[in-house]
């Protein structure tokens, strides 16, 4: 196994555990619903972020780095 297919499985596990914590902070009853609902949100956006390590061919098809990759910056 190389690194980018250990990186990439590692980052699925990490994404996977911090969406199924963020719904759980968006579920639960509690008083601090404030303080549940952005560290909910801090770990999705994570989590979004993340998920390049095992999307790199959605990102390398997309749109947006075509454009990036035919500009002359």
């Amino acid at each position: 196994m190389n690194n980018e297919s250990i990186i990439g499985i590692v980052s699925f596990i990490i994404v996977a555990l911090f969406l199924l914590f963020s719904a759980f902070l968006l579920t639960v009853k509690t008083n601090k619903k404030l303080s549940n609902q952005l560290l909910a949100s801090f770990l999705i956006i994570t989590a979004i972020d993340i998920s390049v390590f095992f999307l790199p061919q959605f990102h390398r098809t997309s749109a947006f780095y075509r454009n990036v990759e035919n500009s002359n910056f």
